[in-house]
């Protein structure tokens, strides 16, 4: 039988199930400068990443980070456009999904060392197959809390729950082991990885997770107090985002939107994230 008969004779999978399945979805990168190709023949290439991620909205087993969200589109936009806020510092990314956001600190934006976080051992498994796609791991072979390359590791961590620390006894001892400081001090004292910034994409999304969120927030907070927290969120429902903005405040937080707008439609060049019907905040969070 010949392959377009096989291609004929296959059923059409219903729409719930070829949302399950999964596909590499490649993004450019247009608000990223050309860069340069090694070939004379071939002119300077756009930016690009690649992803394997899925379309449906929840997975079996109920996690919603294997497709790459709107929210981090858009904060993809806004990094790019400020790569000063990633250059040289170390990243940490609550709720990472497909990995897109650190993919993208470390592959594009010069990132020192970029840390990707997950609840779902799942979502950390397919985010392992792209960090090999952009070249950012030597093996496709998941492990959980490994290290993929010097500027790249991840590790599971739920919110509200102790950070993960695995055989070292402190969270900063975890991040020093997997970024080690560029100045490190003397045998004697203490040698500490700094933390720059916290990004975060459509974490935002139920009132039942709030808490937890805030928890793990304020734990990393009270670890590295000059850390600085930026939020990208769908507000999809606005008393849940209300919550959120309630409870920082509760904290004392500083907090300050980012006033990036989704451009137009025909304004976007890549990646492409439509016109929604409901906002995107993009939030900065400070330890006052």
């Amino acid at each position: 039988m010949s392959q377009l008969s096989i291609l004929l004779s296959t059923p059409i999978p219903s729409e719930a199930t070829a949302a399950q399945q999964q596909s590499y979805v490649t993004y450019t990168l247009s608000s990223l400068p050309p860069i340069s190709s090694t070939s004379t023949s071939l002119a300077s290439q756009t930016p690009t990443i690649t992803i394997l991620e899925s379309a449906s909205l929840l997975s079996g087993s109920g996690t919603t980070g294997l497709r790459t969200w709107e929210a981090a589109l858009h904060l993809s936009t806004y990094i790019s456009l400020n790569p000063q806020l990633i250059s040289n510092k170390t990243i940490l990314e609550l709720g990472c999904g497909t990995g897109f956001i650190s993919i993208l600190c470390a592959k594009h934006l010069s990132a020192k060392h970029v840390l990707a976080t997950d609840g779902s051992p799942e979502t950390l498994t397919l985010m392992n197959t792209s960090l090999f796609l952009n070249n950012l791991t030597d093996t496709i072979t998941p492990t959980l809390s490994q290290d993929t390359t010097s500027k790249t590791s991840m590790c599971e961590l739920t919110w509200g729950h102790m950070l993960p620390t695995g055989e070292f006894e402190t969270f900063p001892e975890f991040l020093s082991s997997k970024c080690p400081p560029s100045n490190p001090t003397p045998t004697n004292e203490s040698s500490q990885t700094p933390l720059d910034l916290i990004l975060a994409a459509d974490v935002i999304y139920s009132p039942v997770v709030i808490p937890s969120l805030i928890a793990t927030l304020e734990d990393l907070f009270d670890l590295y107090p000059q850390v600085e927290v930026l939020i990208s969120s769908t507000v999809r429902n606005a008393e849940t985002y209300a919550i959120f903005v309630e409870m920082c405040k509760n904290k004392q937080w500083q907090m300050e939107r980012a006033g990036f707008e989704v451009a137009e439609r025909s304004a976007q060049e890549g990646p492409w994230y439509g016109e929604l019907g409901e906002g995107i905040e993009i939030l900065w969070i400070r330890k006052t």
